[in-house]
């Protein structure tokens, strides 16, 4: 396919004379012609003079007799001649280089820009129909070989030679793979005895793979299992929060960042998390000064009831933990003029109103308290009996 001629010219061969008469008696053969039909076909509408542009294949050869004259003789035309047009065979080379992201192995995507046919005709073009291409490794780097074999084309005129299916690409790279670790979330409350065990949330693994290891990996890390992440490795965790340091464990935010790993194959980006101490609950509640009251005894409530508190941490007063305005009242109870108590002996329901609390690592919740009134003792006096001699009845 797309030689300009054929490598032999064609030639007639003359059969059929009387006695010994040969073909110097035609006249014309210096224009005899030929046209082609593809073997196979009846119909001549295919016929076509042969040129470089002849598609590979077997053609029927047709001579052309109409301008061949003998005085004896009429002339057929004899198309069992056969002409071969061989598919063409090309070059094939490699061009430019193959880029990829980390991606967990060693295949390679060609394009039609990294290879070139050779040897086309007739403004062809070619593309591989075909092949297998690899990297020499999967790991991320520069300079690296992709190897390409197995190349095969799908062409009506062409053929690619067994020696010609293999070519390799240098200066390839493959970059590394972006992954992102992102420190959790944590929550403790103000008051804890012990700080609180960090983790991280790892996305961006290639398909097949959940962890770093291995040559892959550089690390120095805590050992915290974190999330998609092997147990064996976790980054190095940082935050200022320390529950045994006065002066950096308020109820508040603290930002928790990870670090301590790289990878030959990943580009690792931390992204930071927040450890959020909530407050701690502070228990109030009204107290009387005293266990309990008499029936009658004085009881101004101002004087007499106070606030206690449970739930302080850290060896805090409350004096320091917090300020608020509390107000008491007891239901039921009252008093006379002079403040002293006027209800029936009994338990009494101590209410306490809290307004204005404020507190760096607190939040207030109040509960109701009791006041006691006893029974107030009565001594009877003044009495007397007359003596009399015991006569056995009770008068």
């Amino acid at each position: 396919y797309g030689d300009a001629k054929p490598k032999d010219a064609f030639a007639a061969t003359f059969s059929g004379f009387a006695g010994n008469e040969d073909e110097s008696l035609i006249s014309g053969k210096d224009q005899l012609s030929y046209t082609l039909r593809k073997t196979g076909e009846s119909s001549s509408s295919s016929d076509q003079a042969y040129s470089g542009q002849t598609g590979a294949g077997n053609y029927n050869i047709i001579p052309d007799v109409s301008k061949l004259s003998a005085d004896n003789y009429k002339f057929e035309s004899d198309n069992s001649g056969i002409m071969t047009v061989s598919k063409r065979p090309v070059t094939l080379t490699g061009k430019g280089a193959v880029t990829k992201t980390y991606d967990g192995n060693n295949r390679a995507d060609i394009t039609k820009d990294n290879y070139h046919f050779g040897n086309l005709v007739n403004g062809d073009v070619l593309e591989l129909h075909s092949w297998n291409s690899t990297f020499d490794d999967k790991n991320a780097g520069e300079g690296k070989t992709v190897t390409v074999k197995d190349a095969t084309i799908d062409s009506d005129n062409y053929v690619l030679p067994e020696d010609q299916s293999t070519f390799t690409l240098t200066n390839c790279t493959i970059n590394k793979r972006t992954l992102t670790i992102t420190a959790n979330n944590t929550e403790i409350t103000y008051g804890a005895e012990s700080n609180p065990q960090y983790s991280a949330e790892f996305k961006g693994f290639a398909e097949g793979e959940s962890q770093l290891g291995g040559s892959d990996l550089t690390m120095s890390g805590s050992g915290v299992t974190g999330s998609g992440q092997s147990s064996a490795v976790s980054p190095v965790f940082s935050c200022k929060y320390d529950c045994k340091d006065p002066e950096n464990r308020d109820a508040g935010t603290y930002e928790i960042t990870a670090g301590g790993l790289s990878s030959n194959n990943y580009q690792i980006t931390y992204i930071p998390g927040t450890l959020t101490v909530s407050k701690k609950e502070l228990t109030l509640k009204p107290v009387t000064k005293q266990d309990s009251y008499t029936y009658g005894s004085q009881f101004v409530p101002e004087n007499e009831l106070t606030c206690s508190t449970s739930g302080l941490a850290y060896g805090d007063t409350a004096e320091k933990a917090f300020s608020a305005k509390l107000t008491y009242s007891v239901n039921g109870l009252g008093t006379t003029a002079d403040n002293n108590i006027s209800s029936p002996a009994g338990n009494y329901t101590v209410n306490m109103t809290v307004s204005d609390f404020s507190s760096k690592n607190y939040t207030e919740t109040p509960e109701t308290g009791t006041v006691i009134v006893n029974k107030k003792s009565l001594t009877i006096s003044g009495f007397s009996v007359a003596d009399r001699v015991y006569d056995g009845t009770a008068e």
